[in-house]
């Protein structure tokens, strides 16, 4: 009997950690594109988005600043572990953030 309890213990950690390690990645994940967002000013520079972005922690691939066809446009980035329910909106006007806003949880 204590045989079965210890392996059905090991069963349930290995089932229970990974969900326990996602969830609290996830909530780091979102606590950084929330701060992002919020450091995104209105004039803030399209050259210093990349950085902002690597000072909080998120990848210069989840930020395409190049898609944009001219100096206005949308710049659409995402919680990579959200997969796409989490981004932040920067609406760009004549080459500088004129607004910065989070949708998703």
């Amino acid at each position: 009997m204590k045989r079965g309890a210890k392996f059905l213990g090991v069963f349930v950690f290995l089932l229970a950690a990974p969900l326990v390690l996602y969830f609290i990645y996830n909530a780091w994940d979102r606590h950084r594109l929330s701060a992002f967002c919020d450091d995104m000013r209105p004039g803030t520079s399209i050259e210093s988005i990349e950085g902002a972005a690597a000072q909080h922690g998120i990848d210069p691939k989840w930020v395409n600043a190049a898609a944009l066809d001219g100096p206005t446009g949308t710049i659409v980035v995402l919680a990579s572990s959200e997969m796409g329910e989490m981004t932040c909106d920067l609406q760009i006007k004549d080459g500088a953030v004129s607004a910065a806003k989070v949708y998703g949880p």
